[in-house]
């Protein structure tokens, strides 16, 4: 697997932060962070639950009532994928309306392998050319 030059990056800032720790490097500074810093959650690319390449579709997401709740139909295909972890923070207020949904072109990162029949899931890395059809 090819892991993208920003994980690589995020790799290497955490060993430097590991080496500075360990040799006692600005105790000061450290000591101005908080105890407990809230744990982020890695970018989509860089997730280890990652199963292949990321890759950009055309599609409209939607909201149902049955997981997974939020839904990618891909435009020209009958394809749909489904996105791990809900409503994207970004999307939410688009969405808030069930019958809203949004078309755009997704960069998407496998969570599962695609298999005909069933709904691959994905996380969502970036999104651009977004359009928010409300319900009337």
């Amino acid at each position: 697997m090819i892991v993208p030059s920003a994980c690589l990056l995020q790799g290497r800032v955490r060993l430097l932060c590991f080496l500075a720790l360990a040799g006692g490097v600005a105790p000061e500074a450290l000591a101005q962070q908080p105890a407990h810093p809230a744990p982020q959650e890695p970018a989509c690319q860089c997730s280890p639950k990652r199963v292949g390449p990321c890759f950009t579709v055309r599609g409209t997401i939607s909201v149902y009532r049955r997981a997974p709740i939020v839904r990618i139909s891909v435009a020209g295909t009958k394809r749909v994928l489904g996105l791990e972890g809900g409503i994207p923070e970004f999307l939410e207020e688009d969405l808030e309306v069930p019958q809203n949904t949004v078309t755009g072109e997704f960069l998407v990162c496998p969570i599962t392998r695609r298999k005909t029949g069933t709904i691959q899931l994905v996380c969502i890395e970036s999104s651009s050319n977004m359009v928010v059809t409300e319900k009337r």
